[in-house]
């Protein structure tokens, strides 16, 4: 899980798990060398991703659409809240020296995350 649930006092504080964290590190790093030279997004984004699978176990897609958001963040974007459109499919089960996430990261179009 993401946050984990600390007391502190009469409260309870919430704080990044250090799993989390982790993963978020290393997932920023790996964005940054595939990011290398281009320009960060200052308008609306949209984001697609696709993901492979290393096999067919039960995952929690939405942590690691979560991790990758938050890691773009300040990458290809200044902040994920420029996100007006996500798309996320899931690609199949490949080997698992192939499982990957691939993102297409653009600039949003004017119809794109528009309130009807």
């Amino acid at each position: 899980h993401r946050l984990m649930p600390v007391r502190m006092g009469k409260g309870v504080r919430l704080i990044t798990a250090p799993a989390y964290r982790n993963a978020k590190a290393s997932a920023t790093l790996l964005l940054i060398q595939q990011w290398a030279r281009r320009e960060r997004f200052t308008g609306a984004v949209a984001l697609t991703g696709t993901v492979y699978m290393p096999d067919r176990r039960k995952r929690d897609a939405g942590n690691y659409r979560k991790l990758l958001t938050d890691a773009l963040s300040g990458i290809a974007y200044d902040d994920d809240s420029q996100l007006v459109l996500e798309v996320w499919l899931l690609g199949g089960v490949v080997h698992k020296d192939l499982a990957r996430v691939e993102l297409v990261v653009e600039a949003a179009g004017p119809q794109q995350g528009a309130l009807l």
